[in-house]
């Protein structure tokens, strides 16, 4: 399995990125690290809202259906793509899977139909939740990957790197940011990168400013009782970081000045926790939240119908 390990400091822990599901031509990805997730208090926490009576029935029907208790039995959830187009993503799981219940579960769906691809089977069907409907792909390696993808030629690139037919991401390909201060105590749950974003396709005219931003690295671990957040990115001139940070200053001292900060206790503990660097073209962003703070404010939203 390739693992891209990318030294944050000195005295620091590793960040780390799976790669062995990731294209070498992918430019993002998002990686949950299911087994640290649940390894610890934020776990702890999933544990006990999953036996909440309103949710209780629902992961018993999905564990049924699937033949997977998705706090158990998953490994890694990877998101990764080359730009922004959403044909362009891909979603790999991987864990300890029920290769027949969930052939069974993609072959009822909406106009399936299924191709060979080596000695993968490759299947296809209608998603009738996106309107109009979109065609998925999909597939299930052995009984330890998912894969699943908006265009074929996505998923079979995937299939391709786990294969060894092609090259999966490599280091060089990646953004080396240092995230300072990670400690050898501190848990990575979630890592995410981007590159090359100047040259994405699919960038929205809201999202143009993201074409200032060269590469992006993304931390946010458990620590001390408390979610740890870093995020770094490397501008395209000290000019355009200036003024990213300006921005960021900025809404932090926005949020600060609104009452209905003070009315969250979550929200106001991540913005007095939050800091700004900059430094060239680097900026370095950072914030976190205890817990507990956390606890009660999700415990209190899951569940409820959006607004």
């Amino acid at each position: 399995m390739v693992r891209l390990l990318l030294l944050l400091s000195a005295t620091a822990v590793v960040w780390s990125l799976d790669t062995a599901a990731i294209p070498a031509d992918h430019r993002w990805a998002l990686q949950f690290d299911v087994r640290q997730i649940m390894a610890g208090r934020v776990g702890r926490w999933i544990d006990r809202l999953a036996e909440r009576p309103d949710l209780r029935p629902k992961l018993a029907l999905f564990t049924t259906v699937t033949g997977s208790d998705p706090r158990k039995d998953l490994h890694l959830v990877t998101f990764s793509g080359r730009d922004a187009r959403p044909e362009s993503g891909v979603l790999a799981i991987t864990g300890r899977l029920d290769r027949e219940k969930l052939t069974t579960l993609v072959e009822s769906a909406d106009g399936h139909h299924a191709t060979t691809y080596r000695e993968h089977q490759v299947h296809d069907w209608k998603d009738a939740a996106k309107k109009p409907q979109a065609e998925q792909f999909g597939v299930i390696c052995g009984v330890t990957m998912v894969v699943v993808a908006n265009a074929r030629d996505r998923l079979l690139a995937v299939l391709d790197v786990v294969d060894r037919a092609s090259p999966a991401l490599e280091p060089a390909k990646m953004p080396v940011g240092e995230h300072k201060d990670v400690t050898g105590k501190e848990t990575m749950l979630v890592s995410g990168m981007a590159a090359g974003l100047d040259g994405w396709q699919g960038l929205t005219p809201e999202a143009a400013i993201l074409r200032h931003i060269a590469s992006a690295t993304l931390a946010l671990s458990e620590r001390d009782g408390a979610l740890v957040l870093r995020l770094r990115i490397e501008a395209s001139s000290p000019r355009t970081a200036k003024q990213l940070a300006s921005v960021v200053e900025g809404f932090i001292s926005l949020s600060q000045l609104d009452p209905k900060t003070r009315t969250d206790p979550a929200w106001l503990a991540v913005i007095e926790s939050a800091s700004v660097e900059l430094q060239g073209k680097s900026l370095s962003l950072s914030a976190s939240l205890p817990i507990d703070l956390a606890e009660k404010h999700w415990s209190e939203r899951i569940g409820k119908p959006a607004p």
